[in-house]
């Protein structure tokens, strides 16, 4: 029997790949910091943007995609 993912299950997954996105913005600090030390401002400049885009998505999926419900891995 095949099971058909219904809109509470999408905004689930929508909400952990916001997280997610969000641990990769956090992520792309280290080599800001790195590339800031070395005085690569070009690199910087490339970290900035792609941290503040994580950021951005991470934050409209997680806000967009809200649900009161946690993930359940046994349905029943």
């Amino acid at each position: 029997m095949l099971l058909r993912p219904t809109l509470l299950d999408f905004k689930i997954i929508g909400f952990y790949t916001g997280r997610l996105v969000l641990g990769v913005g956090m992520a792309k600090f280290i080599p800001l910091v790195v590339s800031l030390l070395c005085r690569e401002w070009n690199i910087a400049v490339i970290f900035v943007i792609g941290a503040a885009s994580c950021f951005i998505v991470g934050y409209l999926l997680s806000i967009f995609c809200r649900v009161e419900k946690e993930m359940n891995w046994l349905r029943g």
